[in-house]
């Protein structure tokens, strides 16, 4: 039993709120009650509109901030005095790096609650380095549970010392698909989609590179459609006329979930190229609407939900042949197939829904409830990093890869 279960968020955007309603549904039915903590109303990396209408109860600790504008402290205090003020049984913590973050989690030590571990990170998303693995591992054995992402996620956090009984997935879904793959139409102009934010990380410079190459290599190419924005568009912007590629590339900026949803309805595939990525939600909404999909190698949920030559392609991030040769692959698939592979999608991502999410959420809650060390208090050592790090920050920008 859960009684009272708070999800923490920096911020909550359509992601989290698909979530969140069937969490909420699930603890009602099973007598508990759930609490959405946002940290804050706004901030600098995703331009979500505010989720307004909501079922579920929500609280924000900074009402009508930015993340952006409020120092390190503030946040956390805001944090501490939010959670002083709803006392739950449980939080689910979004990851250890943010203050709001590691706020959640000191409240929790010193109030003898359980605190749960969200997290994707993975083992190869960062060169590793022995004392800040050392200094994770005495922030993991804080929590009582995990849920996390994938066999990825499970293998690297089981590493850090949470034992595998204890960690729940999946953590990454998305919500349904409310319409089915738009019709193959021969009057309409095929595209492949991407979905990112303009960041180095991203890899949209090779992209565009093997996508050049594929337009000399195929009669009557694709076009390739690029959704989202960052501080490379005006660069990739002038790539892509370097490359000649204006008739065929198009950046229609950053697009809220509903009309990046018409997108996914009329694309032939998604290409997500990413050079690092914990786990790829943008792969999970493509399979929902039915779409093949061609993922880097590099990204943590290929081995969870890709199946190479059954509803998409895998290839190595920092090969431009190897990118190439799949754009052409899926160019090359016969209707027939392309619409197999959009239908092994689906079927694929239903198991990951806002329903598994709920009820792994659950199962990690209720399993943090049950150990017996609720009340073993801070780790001194984890305090003091923490505190140091809050006293020095001039923001409350959550610090990288600690």
């Amino acid at each position: 039993m859960v009684p009272h279960l708070v999800v923490q968020w920096p911020r909550l955007g359509p992601y989290h709120v698909a979530r969140l309603r069937a969490a909420d549904a699930l603890c009602r039915a099973r007598g508990g009650r759930l609490t959405a903590l946002e940290t804050a109303a706004q901030d600098t990396t995703y331009a979500w509109d505010e989720e307004a209408d909501v079922s579920f109860e929500r609280v924000q600790a900074l009402p009508g901030r930015s993340l952006s504008d409020v120092s390190a402290r503030e946040v956390f205090s805001s944090v501490a005095r939010t959670l002083d003020r709803l006392a739950p049984d449980a939080v689910a913590v979004n990851s250890y790096s943010g203050f709001d973050a590691q706020a959640a989690l000191l409240w929790c030590r010193s109030n003898g609650r359980a605190a749960i571990l969200m997290s994707d990170s993975k083992a190869d998303d960062s060169p590793r380095r022995r004392w800040k693995e050392a200094f994770k591992r005495r922030i993991i054995d804080q929590f009582d549970a995990g849920l996390i992402a994938g066999s990825r996620s499970r293998a690297y956090y089981g590493n850090l010392g949470l034992p595998d009984a204890a960690l729940f997935e999946p953590y990454d879904v998305v919500g349904p698909s409310v319409d089915g793959p738009a019709a193959v139409s021969l009057d309409e102009k095929p595209f492949f989609l991407t979905v990112a934010r303009l960041i180095a990380l991203k890899n949209l410079d090779r992209l565009l590179r093997a996508y050049a190459a594929y337009v000399r290599t195929v009669d009557a190419p694709w076009r390739l459609t690029v959704v989202g924005d960052g501080p490379e568009r005006d660069q990739l912007e002038t790539l892509k006329s370097r490359l000649l590629l204006d008739d065929y590339v198009s950046f229609p900026g950053f697009l809220q979930h509903d009309a990046i949803a018409r997108h996914y309805r009329s694309a032939r595939a998604l290409i997500h190229p990413s050079l690092k990525d914990t786990w790829g939600l943008v792969v999970n909404e493509a399979m929902a609407h039915g779409l093949p999909v061609a993922v880097s190698e590099q990204s943590g949920c290929v081995p969870d939900i890709v199946r190479d030559g059954e509803n998409g392609l895998v290839f190595d991030a920092e090969s431009e042949e190897t990118l190439t040769q799949a754009l052409v692959r899926l160019h090359k698939l016969g209707d027939a197939s392309r619409l197999a592979w959009g239908d092994a999608s689906r079927r694929i991502i239903g198991d990951y829904t806002p329903d598994h999410f709920a009820s792994a959420l659950w199962d990690a809650a209720a399993h943090g409830l049950s150990q017996p060390n609720l009340n073993r208090g801070v780790d001194p050592i984890m305090r003091t990093a923490f505190a140091a790090l809050r006293w020095t920050a001039r923001t409350s920008e959550p610090f990288q890869d600690v």
